[in-house]
C-alpha cells in the first residue's frame, strides 16, 4: 500500500510544486503567528493558486473570524486543530466550517476520535520541534492517522516499519533553516519509502 505523505508549512509556490509533484497529497499551511512558518491568509491564498493537492489549514485555537478569513483566501480541503480547542469547540468548527477535520494529538492521548477525518500523532514537544518520540512504545489510533514528529528523509522509512503508519507529515524535517523548505529535502522525504 502506498504511503500518503503530508508537507507542511509551505511558504512558496515552489514548494508547493515540489511536494506535489513528487507525490505529496497533502499540503500544510500554518496560521500561527508564533510560527517560523506562518503565513497570513492572503499570502496562503496567493501562493496556493499552484496548489493541486488538498489543502490543511493548520490553526492553534483560531476564533470564528480569522477561520473565516482563512477559508475565503485558502479555500482548504481540511481544517487541522493543533491547539488545546475542546470538542465542543472542535464541533462548533466543524459545523459551522463543514470542512473535515483533523486533530494533533500527542502520543497515547486520543480522545473524541469520532469528530475527526483523520488523527494526527505529534511529537509531545509540539509542532515542527523537529523531535522524535518513542515509535516502540504506542498504539496507533483507531481511525487513520498521521505519523508526525521529527520525520526525516533518514528516518521515515524506520518510523513506518515501526509504528505501521499509512500516513505521514514532515515540516521541520525538509527545511534547511526554521521555516525554509529545502526544495532536494522534499523530493529526498517523499522518495524515502
Amino acid at each position: 500500500m502506498a504511503i500518503r505523505a503530508k508537507i507542511c508549512g509551505l511558504k512558496t509556490e515552489e514548494a508547493i510544486r515540489a511536494a506535489q509533484d513528487n507525490g505529496a497529497e497533502f499540503l500544510g499551511f500554518i496560521f500561527h503567528p508564533k510560527s517560523p512558518r506562518y503565513l497570513t491568509p492572503e499570502q496562503a491564498g496567493k501562493i496556493s493558486k499552484v496548489a493541486t493537492a488538498k489543502k490543511v489549514a493548520v490553526v492553534v485555537d483560531a476564533d470564528d473570524e480569522p477561520l473565516s478569513n482563512i477559508i475565503l483566501q485558502l479555500k482548504p480541503d481540511y481544517i487541522q486543530l493543533h491547539g488545546e480547542e475542546s470538542e465542543l469547540r472542535a464541533r462548533e468548527i466543524k459545523d459551522r466550517f463543514g470542512l473535515p477535520l483533523i486533530r494533533a494529538i500527542k502520543p497515547n492521548q486520543y480522545v473524541f476520535q469520532n469528530l475527526y477525518d483523520y488523527i494526527l500523532v505529534d511529537s509531545p514537544n509540539g509542532g515542527g520541534s523537529g523531535k522524535t518520540f518513542d515509535w516502540r512504545n504506542f498504539t496507533p489510533p483507531a481511525q487513520d492517522w498521521f505519523l508526525s514528529g521529527g520525520l526525516n528523509a533518514q528516518n521515515v522509512k524506520e518510523a513506518i516499519a515501526t509504528t505501521g503508519a499509512k500516513m505521514v507529515d514532515v515540516s521541520s524535517g525538509v527545511e534547511s533553516a526554521p521555516g525554509v523548505k529545502d526544495l532536494a529535502k522534499i523530493k529526498a522525504f517523499l522518495k524515502a519509502f
